[in-house]
């Protein structure tokens, strides 16, 4: 997914929560900050520490590329296209314990199983590159 951000909200803060999200800076293009990246993201609009009518610009000014973007209150949330399926068989009892627990987070389970896989190649992801930059830097 590719994310343009006007240069006209360049900051070093910006930059370092897209980091922490593992996009990765791309450079720039016609005015644009170009960051690409393998997950979604939720930001609020004091960890960019914007007023509400400040971010709400800033969050119609963003281009997303292979996804979507959504505003809920000072929330913005990018998410990934979802473009391929995968069909899973599990126990009685794993499926059961899933739609509970489903059910309690408000939640489908197909959502569910979708949070759960994107969180861990997010982990994986993150330590994998955590060892990279040590290798880089020693």
């Amino acid at each position: 997914m590719i994310v343009k951000v006007p240069k006209k909200w360049d900051s070093q803060r910006l930059r370092e929560i897209m980091k922490d999200f593992l996009f990765n800076f791309r450079g720039e293009e016609k005015g644009y900050l170009v960051f690409e990246g393998n997950f979604g993201m939720g930001v609020s609009k004091d960890q960019l520490s914007m007023g509400a009518r400040e971010f709400r610009e800033f969050a119609k000014d963003l281009v997303i590329e292979g996804g979507s973007k959504n505003v809920e209150r000072n929330w913005l949330f990018v998410r990934l296209h979802q473009t391929k399926r995968v069909h899973l068989r599990f126990p009685a009892e794993h499926y059961e314990l899933l739609k509970k627990y489903a059910k309690k987070f408000k939640m489908t389970p197909s959502t569910m199983i979708r949070d759960a896989i994107g969180e861990k190649l997010f982990r994986l992801e993150s330590a994998r590159k955590s060892k990279k930059e040590e290798r880089e830097y020693a």
